[in-house]
C-alpha cells in the first residue's frame, strides 16, 4: 500500500499500478486485517468503559460509543459483502482459492 485516498470521512487504499498479480491469500489477509484491528479497539473501548463506570460521564459514553463503532461498525459492519467492504473482497477471493 503506499497511501490513503480520502472521501470525508471514509478512505480507500492506494496501491502501486505496477503492483504484480498477488495469490487470493494475500488479498484474504489483507482484508482480515482492519475487522480484526476494529474488533481488538472495540474491546479494549469496552474494557475502559467498564473499568471508569458510568460515574465518568462523558468519558464513559465516549467510550461506549466507541467500543460499539468499533465492533459493529467497523468490525462486523466490514464482513458484509458491499462491493466496497473488505467481506467482498473475502467473497471475491474465497470463491477462486
Amino acid at each position: 500500500m503506499t497511501g490513503l485516498r480520502f472521501w470525508g470521512v471514509f478512505s480507500t487504499s492506494l496501491w502501486p499500478a505496477d503492483e504484480p498479480e498477488l495469490p487470493g491469500r494475500i488479498h484474504i489477509t489483507r482484508a482480515l486485517g482492519g475487522p480484526i484491528a476494529s474488533l481488538l479497539l472495540g474491546v479494549i473501548a469496552l474494557a475502559i468503559a467498564w473499568l471508569i463506570g458510568q460515574s465518568a460521564g462523558l468519558a464513559w459514553w465516549l467510550a461506549i460509543f466507541a467500543a460499539f463503532d468499533n465492533l459493529v461498525v467497523l468490525g462486523l459492519g466490514a464482513f458484509l459483502p458491499l462491493g466496497f467492504t473488505d467481506g467482498s473482497t473475502i467473497l471475491h477471493w474465497w470463491r477462486r482459492w
